[in-house]
Formats: structure tokens, sequence, C-alpha cells
């Protein structure tokens, strides 16, 4: 008997829930190339309705929203949920060296609890280092910052390439030196 037949008897039985459960059970009869006889259909119709049964659907679980936000956010203490935006920072001192000079002093101050060098203590120590520092040359702001611990940043020069004076064989790859 054929799979048409099958499906047909399984029909006049009854059966209600679905033809992929029969498909699959008739698949299951026939592998290795067997012949399915018709006494054999109520125990295929048997083995659908197991399928039927034991088939296994998706359960969805529920997971409930939450709203994550990085704690900085939160801890601001303003109705904005930004933080908020820093101030741009301009330099006192037009010159780099008198600039440099009154960060260290601070810094230094600082560390000091207060005594600003050979300025003095507290405001008024931190207000002498500012006149001090603005009328000073370089040179001499530099040399009494050294004598307080001071270590100047050292940039390496890189030799001159070919557009700016140097031996162009220097700036050139090796191939293309026979220019």
């Amino acid at each position: 008997m054929g799979y048409a037949q099958f499906l047909i008897w399984a029909g006049k039985q009854g059966f209600k829930y679905g033809q992929k459960y029969l498909n699959t059970a008739w698949k299951e009869a026939t592998k290795g190339g067997k012949v399915v006889l018709e006494s054999h259909f109520p125990k295929l119709l048997n083995k659908a309705k197991d399928y039927y049964k034991n088939f296994k659907t998706f359960d969805p679980k529920v997971v409930p929203k939450t709203k994550i936000t990085p704690d900085k956010v939160t801890k601001i203490p303003t109705k904005f949920k930004t933080p908020p935006v820093q101030p741009k920072r301009y330099p006192i001192f037009a010159n780099p060296t008198s600039q440099e000079a009154m960060i260290f002093f601070r810094e230094y101050g600082k560390k000091q609890q207060g005594l600003y060098g050979p300025f003095g203590k507290g405001t008024d120590g931190f207000r002498n280092m500012m006149q001090w520092v603005g009328v000073n040359s370089p040179k001499e702001v530099m040399k009494v910052m050294k004598q307080y611990g001071y270590k100047p940043k050292v940039v390496p020069k890189k030799p001159p390439g070919k557009a700016d004076g140097g031996r162009i064989d220097k700036a050139l790859s090796t191939r293309s030196r026979d220019i």
C-alpha cells in the first residue's frame, strides 16, 4: 500500500492532528526500503499520535525589561541626564615657559601644603609667584624652577627629511635612489 492510501485511511479514522505527524510516522516505517502493509496502518496512526503528544514547542521566557544607565550619568544632581560640559581652559600666560612655571608651582604648592617655593605661603605666595613669573624672563623662570626640582620634558628631534633640506639619499627608500 502507498502513502496516499495511508493518508486516506487516517482521514477516515478521524485523525485531526495534522499531516506532518503522519508524514514522519510514514518515513519512520519505510526506512531502509521496508514495505508497509494495510495491517500496519493502526500502528502508524498510534505513532503519529505519539509524535503529536510529545512534540515540543518553543516556549519563550518573558524577561522583564530593565533600564541600564551608567553610574556617572545617574549621579549628576541636575535635571539633565547628560554629563556637564567641561569649560575650555585658556592659558594665562602667552609664553609657554611661564605657563609651565605657573602649573609647576601650583602643583608644588599643593604638595607642600600651601608653600609656593620662595614666594611665600597661601594666597599671598601664589599671587607673588604669578607676578614674579609674569615679570621675569623665561631663562630666569626656568632656572628657579630647576632649583625646586622641575625636570623639563625633552622631545627628541627627527633628522631633516627631503622637504626640510636634508640629504636626499636618507629621505628616499633604497629602491628609488637611482634617480
